[in-house]
C-alpha cells in the first residue's frame, strides 16, 4: 500500500520531466531549430534589420500555424539561431498556444502578478530544459470603454532560447503539437 501511494506521488514528477525532455529533443519551434544556420531558412525569412543580434522575421506563408501566430522571429548571432520569438494577439490565439505548450511540455512554472501599469496583468510561464528554455509572457490589459465595461486585450510572447550545446536522445510522438 505504501509503495502504491509513493508511486502516485512520484508519477507527476516523472511525467513533468518527460515533458521538459521533449523541449530539449524538439530544440526549436515548428520547423525552426535552435543552433541552425540562418542560411538554412533563407527563402523563408525577410531580410534582417540592422539590429545586433540580427532578427529575421519568418514569412507568413512559412508558418504552419499562421492563423494562430501573428509573428515569428528568428534571432541569430554570428549566423546561428539562438532564440525564437513567437507573438500571438487575441484571446483565441493565446489560449491555443497555452494549450499546445501545456500538451507538448507540461504545466511549466507559473509566476503571476500585477504589472507596473494599472489595469495590466502579466503571467509568466517558464519551462527549463537542459539545452533549451522557454518563457511565455501573457499580458492582459483592461481598456475602459464608453458604454460597456472594460475591454480586455490579451497578447502572448513566447521566447525559446538555446542554453547549452548538449545532445539529447529521444523521439517526439507523431502527434506532437509544435
Amino acid at each position: 500500500m505504501i509503495r502504491i501511494l509513493l508511486l502516485i506521488f512520484l508519477l507527476p514528477l516523472f511525467c513533468k520531466a518527460q515533458s521538459v525532455k521533449n523541449l530539449d529533443i524538439k530544440n526549436g519551434f515548428l520547423r525552426f531549430k535552435l543552433g541552425d544556420s540562418t542560411s538554412t531558412y533563407k527563402s523563408l525569412v525577410h531580410n534582417p534589420d540592422n539590429s545586433i543580434p540580427k532578427r529575421y522575421e519568418v514569412k507568413s506563408k512559412a508558418i504552419g500555424l499562421k492563423h494562430r501566430i501573428d509573428k515569428l522571429t528568428l534571432i541569430a548571432e554570428n549566423g546561428i539561431i539562438t532564440e525564437i520569438e513567437v507573438l500571438m494577439q487575441g484571446e483565441p490565439q493565446v489560449q491555443f498556444m497555452q494549450d499546445a505548450m501545456k500538451k507538448a511540455y507540461g504545466e511549466g512554472y507559473i509566476l503571476s502578478g500585477k504589472d507596473t501599469l494599472p489595469d495590466r496583468h502579466a503571467t509568466y510561464t517558464v519551462w527549463i530544459g537542459k539545452r533549451v528554455s522557454a518563457l511565455a509572457k501573457k499580458q492582459k490589459t483592461d481598456l475602459p470603454t464608453v458604454n460597456k465595461g472594460p475591454l480586455g486585450i490579451s497578447f502572448e510572447r513566447l521566447l525559446l532560447k538555446k542554453t547549452s550545446d548538449l545532445k539529447m536522445d529521444g523521439e517526439l510522438s507523431p502527434d506532437f503539437p509544435l
